[in-house]
C-alpha cells in the first residue's frame, strides 16, 4: 500500500516545484495522505465523486458550509445511507478510529478544496 502512494509523493513535488506563492491554496489542495488513504475509492482521485459511491467534495455545500471543525466531528460519525442529509444514498463510514491529527489534516484539505471558490 505504501508503494502505491509514493507515486502520487513524487507528482505533488515535481508539481510544488514550480509553484510560487500565489499557487499556495491549489498546491495544498494537491494531495492528502488521509484522504488517498481513505477517501479516494469513494470520491476518487480528484474529489469530484464517483457515481453510485461518494459525493462531489469540491462542489459539496456541505463541505463548504462546514467549519474544519464540524467535519472533523462528521468524519468520525459518518453517515447511514438512509440519512435525510444523505445526497448518495450511500453509507459513508465513520473513521473515528483514525488518529485526530490525521482527521484535522483531512478536513483542513477539504476546506482548501474551497480556497478561492
Amino acid at each position: 500500500m505504501r508503494d502505491s502512494i509514493r507515486p502520487w509523493l513524487l507528482l505533488a513535488a515535481l508539481a510544488l516545484a514550480g509553484c510560487d506563492a500565489s499557487d499556495a491554496p491549489a498546491a495544498a489542495a494537491a494531495r492528502n495522505d488521509a484522504f488517498d488513504q481513505h477517501c479516494i475509492s469513494c470520491h476518487g482521485p480528484d474529489a469530484r465523486g464517483i457515481d453510485n459511491l461518494g459525493v462531489d467534495l469540491v462542489a459539496s455545500d456541505f463541505v463548504r458550509k462546514s467549519s474544519e471543525a464540524a467535519l472533523v466531528e462528521f468524519l468520525k460519525l459518518g453517515r447511514l445511507a438512509d440519512d435525510p442529509g444523505t445526497r448518495s444514498g450511500q453509507l459513508m463510514p465513520g473513521f473515528g478510529w483514525v488518529a485526530e491529527g490525521e482527521l484535522v489534516s483531512l478536513a483542513a484539505f477539504l476546506k482548501s478544496l474551497h480556497d478561492g471558490g
